[in-house]
């Protein structure tokens, strides 16, 4: 990267690699931060919490996404593999206990919803055929549905995963506003 990541200009947009233990912004840097299916992954999650907050100014807003826990308890019972890749998904969260840690770090929830409903079986089926799921003709044909999906957006699917997402998501995405200090 020939711009150091603190002299971006507001309003530009770059892309940056990055560790989320020591991120390279200054304080208070940005209005939004997203950390979308991270936090599952890091060994050390609430330090990349505190770094988040470090970066974000003092009325921000901040979205976390990660994996719903009962579909994800699913997963991991379905397969070891699963969460024994190397870079693979260290913890389960509980909706209610991220939620009350991070509004204990200074947030206000202000909203929450699940999302990627059609995906649940998709990870369901990847993990009871764990072994041989590139050869899988029921994995295979799940994800060219899932990439079809995405692409084409039709009527069907993105009514039904709207419907199935409140209980069958595989992600809870959850809203913070940063209060805040006086």
């Amino acid at each position: 990267m020939s711009e150091s990541a603190n002299s971006i200009d507001k309003g530009m947009a770059a892309v940056v690699a990055a560790d989320a233990l020591a991120l390279p912004f200054a304080e208070g840097a940005f209005d939004a931060v997203i950390m979308s299916e991270v936090l599952e992954h890091i060994p050390d999650y609430r330090a990349a919490l505190a770094e988040a907050t470090r970066v974000l100014r003092p009325d921000g807003l901040l979205c976390v996404s990660v994996p719903r826990a009962w579909p994800e308890r699913l997963c991991w019972r379905l397969s070891r593999g699963y969460h024994q890749v190397p870079g693979g998904h260290l913890r389960i969260f509980r909706r209610e206990a991220l939620e009350r840690e991070v509004t204990g770090a200074g947030y206000r929830c202000y909203h929450r919803h699940g999302a990627h409903a059609l995906h649940v079986p998709y990870w369901w089926l990847q993990c009871l055929f764990w072994q041989h799921r590139e050869r899988s003709w029921l994995v295979r044909a799940w994800h060219r549905l899932l990439v079809w999906d995405m692409l084409q957006a039709p009527w069907l699917t993105r009514r039904l995963e709207k419907l199935l997402d409140p209980f069958l998501g595989k992600s809870v995405v959850l809203y913070f506003r940063r209060e805040a200090t006086p």
